[in-house]
């Protein structure tokens, strides 16, 4: 009985320090605002803590058989360690209520910190927004500098690309007017392709569709003079050395005997004869006359028509470098008549050189095509730019 009586004390004891706390609870609801719950937790946990060692207590006496009425040195204990305990808790509650007000200051401080924060965002949003139409107000600036200098730059680039399609087409006209005076002047077909080509090559790397009709005219004339079949004038050229080579060996024609034999038999016949007789022969010998056909042949003169002979075929040689067809024919003219004149025409050396002659006589001159539209058309495009 001691023990109920006991347990009913702690009860009482705990109801009674409940319901003095309810009011330092209702007055902490009140000024807290929104630590209250805290404080309330605080409070539950030691009612719990109370009833449970308040419900120990009283199953350890139901389960003990009673001694004695009296109230036991242990349940004393107990009821002095639930007190103890219940005493802390309720200190505990007060530092929780401090630490709330701690609390209440700090959060009234972060609200004044916020309401700065709040101001200092307003104002960086102000200048943010004053930055902003700043940097239109640059960037419009910006891209008017740009399309000023693109613009700028696109008329510099057409001067420069008009300024190269000037150039080219003033090297191309050179090109074709140095084409067109080799062939005509020298007849130097190769040098007239190289140029042509290359006046070709220059036009096609321009991309402009004014220069098509000069650049359709070149490629024309360009391929009629490709079609044309010019004469061998390296082969040509051969055959004149070997002319000169063989006219050394050449052999004076017959019946007409060197004079050297004759002048010496003459001269043994006048030391037998008298004075009369030499003196007779001399005065006939002061005048002779003679058909022109009947000059003798004598080592002076065959030496004489062979040089001739080596001056006409140099000089046909240079007939051929300088591609003068006529003047080739000329001097093989020339070369012939003097084979005529001192030369063995049955000689095998004297007939391979004749048909050697007959070769050469017998090269054609190329038709040179007609040029010049190419050079107009690319003239008349000068003059317009």
């Amino acid at each position: 009985m001691s023990e109920e009586h006991g347990a009913n004390e702690l009860d009482g004891e705990s109801s009674t320090r409940s319901e003095a706390e309810q009011p330092s609870s209702a007055d902490q609801r009140q000024t807290a605002g929104s630590g209250r719950w805290l404080a309330v937790v605080a409070l539950l946990v030691a009612l719990a803590a109370s009833a449970g060692v308040g419900w120990l207590i009283w199953q350890q006496t139901l389960e003990t058989e009673p001694e004695e009425e009296q109230p036991t040195a242990a349940s004393v204990e107990a009821l002095e360690a639930v007190a103890e305990q219940a005493q802390t808790l309720s200190e505990r509650v007060d530092q929780l209520a401090e630490q709330q007000a701690g609390f209440e200051d700090d959060l009234s401080d972060l609200d004044g910190a916020r309401g700065d924060l709040r101001q200092s965002l307003r104002e960086q949003a102000d200048d943010f927004e004053r930055l902003s139409e700043q940097f239109g107000s640059l960037e419009s600036e910006l891209s008017d500098a740009i399309r000023r200098l693109d613009e700028a730059a696109g008329d510099r680039r057409e001067v420069d690309r008009e300024m190269a399609r000037r150039l080219h087409l003033m090297e191309a006209a050179a090109m074709l007017r140095t084409g067109q005076q080799r062939l005509e002047l020298a007849e130097d077909f190769a040098a007239a392709r190289n140029a042509f080509r290359r006046a070709y090559r220059l036009l096609r790397s321009l991309d402009d569709p004014r220069i098509n009709r000069a650049r359709g005219e070149v490629a024309r004339e360009l391929e009629a003079l490709e079609a044309v079949e010019e004469p061998d004038w390296m082969a040509l050229h051969a055959k004149v050395d070997r002319l000169q080579a063989m006219a050394a060996e050449w052999p004076a024609r017959p019946g007409q005997e060197l004079p050297g034999a004759q002048e010496d038999d003459a001269r043994g016949e006048e030391a037998e004869l008298g004075f009369w007789s030499r003196f007779g022969s001399t005065l006939t010998g002061l005048v002779r006359v003679q058909p022109r056909d009947a000059v003798p042949m004598t080592e002076e003169v065959l030496d004489a028509i062979r040089g001739q002979v080596q001056i006409r075929l140099a000089a046909a040689d240079l007939a051929l470098a300088q591609r003068d067809l006529e003047g080739l024919g000329r001097q093989l003219d020339h070369v012939i008549d003097l084979m005529e004149q001192g030369f063995d025409p049955r000689d095998s050396g004297v007939e391979r050189g004749r048909s050697l002659i007959d070769e050469l006589r017998s090269a054609e001159a190329a038709e040179v095509p007609a040029l010049g539209s190419a050079l107009t058309e690319i003239n008349r495009l000068l003059d317009e730019s």
